[in-house]
């Protein structure tokens, strides 16, 4: 299984984005069209939750929970909350490279996480 993630870069300072999570499926494959099931059926699970700002390793492992239970639960894509590993609203923290960059990295793992359900992920951009 390959790793790593992509994301499109706009602001070179910083950027709010979200990124397909799926290591099998996203490489070179058009995030708009990134599900190759039956179409007429998907399962789509919502990670609902309330993010603490700031607290990145907290955050992260409600997610992973979250992705857990959406594989036992056979689901094709979870929905995250909005800046889900920062936590919403992130106000001047956004400024901080070492919560950027730390949300990078645990969007990483959450990607690790994610080998057979896909789970749409908010995070800020470095």
């Amino acid at each position: 299984m390959s790793g790593g993630f992509s994301f499109p870069r706009s602001d070179p300072d910083f950027a709010i984005g979200a990124v397909f999570c799926h290591f099998d499926k996203m490489r070179g494959v058009d995030p708009l069209n990134f599900w190759d099931g039956d179409p007429r059926q998907m399962r789509i699970g919502l990670a609902q939750f309330d993010p603490t700002v700031g607290d990145v390793g907290g955050n992260t492992e409600l997610l992973l929970d979250a992705v857990r239970h959406g594989k036992t639960e056979s689901v094709d894509l979870l929905v995250a909350p909005e800046l889900c590993v920062l936590g919403y609203p992130p106000k001047d923290i956004i400024l901080r490279g070492d919560i950027v960059r730390a949300n990078v990295a645990a969007v990483e793992r959450i990607a690790a996480a994610c080998d057979t359900l896909t789970a749409f992920v908010g995070f800020a951009m470095p």
